[in-house]
């Protein structure tokens, strides 16, 4: 299954958000959370499309795993999002006289962040299966998340060494091709 062909899922014609269910009967080995996250929430719109269309899913084996933030915040970032995930990260200029408060309107985001320095929903990441990106991490989804640990580690509020769970995803298997040819 392509990422593109997440476009022919079925779909809440309101949110546009595509239906877990049928997906994960293509892809029962990916974590419901990267499904949801990724498939359902981005599948359809087009930054994700130009990226990810061609990217064989099938070929991914996701992983949960915990990583010190000097990894995480150096991943790549798609262009398109990148003043967007300027943006989050300057919030954290106002932590001095903010506290936790200057990183989120949402309470439940700030609270805690504020209880355990880290998000309460881990971000999806790719390594080695985007092209020009040679072996790190590039970040898929949670730009939000990842700009804000870019930001309070830059500002000295968390340490580069502290650790934040992720899902990443890479090659299954050498054989699998990662990016499928239109038939």
């Amino acid at each position: 299954m392509k990422f593109s062909d997440l476009l022919g899922q079925g779909y809440d014609e309101r949110t546009e958000i595509i239906y877990a269910n049928p997906i994960r009967v293509y892809l029962p080995e990916t974590p419901l959370k990267v499904i949801e996250q990724v498939y359902c929430h981005h599948g359809r719109k087009d930054e994700f499309q130009r990226q990810y269309g061609e990217l064989n899913l099938s070929a991914i084996a996701w992983t949960s795993i915990t990583l010190p933030a000097s990894e995480i915040i150096k991943a790549t970032i798609y262009e398109g999002f990148m003043r967007w995930f300027r943006n989050v990260e300057s919030r954290t200029l106002e932590f001095a006289e903010r506290g936790w408060q200057c990183i989120d309107k949402r309470k439940d985001v700030i609270s805690h962040w504020s209880r355990y320095q880290t998000w309460s929903r881990p971000p999806v990441f790719i390594q080695g299966l985007t092209p020009g990106v040679i072996g790190g991490l590039h970040l898929m989804e949670g730009h939000t998340r990842v700009g804000l640990l870019r930001g309070l580690v830059k500002d000295g509020v968390l340490s580069p060494l502290s650790r934040h769970k992720v899902f990443v995803g890479r090659v299954d298997a050498p054989n699998k091709k990662l990016h499928q040819t239109s038939r």
